[in-house]
């Protein structure tokens, strides 16, 4: 089998097992992920924190936005850009005011949120389907993530719940890995 039907296989069968997770049913796991996050956050002690809203059965993440904009970080979310390139630019948001639904469903900042560059960034909050205890991701398959994660320098710090760590992720040459993978019961580094 090669990497890229092995990809999409453990893809599948990860995405499958969150389709399957009761809708709100993850709250203390969430919650679990949240703390850990935020411990994350006094350890670093970032001033702009890019991150992104959570869909289909990903750890929740409107609290955290919510939570760091409360406390005076400055909150960097994706837009795609261009769908054929494969090219998201980076907003800074305000408050929920700020975004509305955009491509694919997700929730983007609107066309009137000032645009900032990837090196302004302090902390990154990555999403990911499956990821291994070597720090390899594996996304929707679009490499949408993948280049904005080469643009990004600084720690980048990926969600998941505990059945998204998997033995091994394969890994291509243009596949960019995490700092750390936070769960509910662990911080893989």
């Amino acid at each position: 089998m090669n990497i890229k039907s092995e990809k999409n296989r453990l893809r599948e069968e990860i995405l499958a097992k969150r389709r399957a997770l009761e809708p709100g049913g993850q709250k203390e796991k969430d919650s679990s992920i949240f703390h850990k996050v935020l411990a994350l956050m006094k350890l670093y002690r970032p001033k702009r924190v890019f991150t992104y809203f959570s869909i289909l059965g990903e750890p929740e993440t409107r609290t955290l936005i919510m939570f760091l904009m409360a406390h005076g970080y400055e909150v960097v979310i994706p837009k795609v850009r261009s769908v054929e390139n494969g090219e998201m630019s980076l907003h800074l948001i305000r408050d929920f005011k700020s975004v509305e639904t955009g491509e694919f469903g997700i929730i983007e900042p609107k066309d009137s949120t000032e645009e900032v560059e990837a090196d302004s960034v302090d902390i990154a909050i990555i999403p990911g389907v499956a990821f291994d205890k070597k720090l390899n991701r594996i996304g929707f398959g679009k490499g949408f993530f993948d280049r904005l994660l080469k643009k990004l320098d600084c720690e980048k710090i990926a969600l998941a719940y505990d059945f998204q760590i998997v033995q091994n992720v394969p890994a291509e040459e243009h596949d960019e890995k995490v700092s750390c993978v936070v769960t509910p019961t662990k911080i893989h580094r």
